[in-house]
């Protein structure tokens, strides 16, 4: 399997989810409103956290946040992209965790990387879509990175490496960030 079929395969699983839940939630609750970006304390770059769902029924509100069934892709499989050996295990589109080697000092235009993808002007939001193909969060920890691709398009992923790549890294593991 190839890079880009195997990222397709976990973007095209995770947002085939995230809208089966939106489509149920609307006939549960008043207003169901997707993709909400907060600030929170700690834990993630620029403390931005994007919610999969804030949902409001009378005077109880709430956050809801998709969880798929199960790994979008359950087995190990070894890529070459970009001069980089990418050994993925079970993963999920909005639960990687990414290992880098060697570990970078610093990963070279991820500001620019996240401003874009996080989308906060919202300017790839489409009227009438669920999806506003932004990612959710990004968590660096100490070797390792996690991210919630949310509904960002495949090319967030690439470009993502692309990242990586440009700050040295030779090889990379892919796992699944949940416990």
């Amino acid at each position: 399997m190839d890079i880009f079929a195997l990222l397709d395969l976990l973007h095209d699983r995770y947002v085939a989810e995230y809208e089966s839940a939106y489509h149920e939630m609307l006939g549960q609750y008043e207003d169901v409103a997707p993709e909400l970006s907060f600030e929170i304390s700690g834990g993630v770059y620029k403390r931005l956290y994007t919610v999969d769902f804030f949902r409001r029924k009378g005077e109880d509100m709430g956050v809801i946040e998709v969880m798929p069934s199960q790994s979008a892709f359950s087995g190990d499989a070894v890529v070459r992209y970009n001069d980089m050996t990418i050994t993925f295990g079970s993963v999920t589109w909005d639960a990687m965790r990414i290992e880098p080697h060697p570990v970078p000092a610093e990963l070279v235009g991820l500001e620019a990387w996240f401003d874009h993808w996080t989308d906060l002007d919202a300017t790839r939001r489409t009227e009438g879509e669920v999806t506003g193909k932004v990612i959710h969060s990004l968590g660096i920890y100490d070797g390792a990175i996690e991210l919630d691709f949310g509904t960002a398009p495949v090319q967030a992923a690439i470009e993502f490496l692309d990242l990586l790549r440009d700050s040295g890294v030779e090889e990379v593991r892919v796992s699944s960030s949940r416990q």
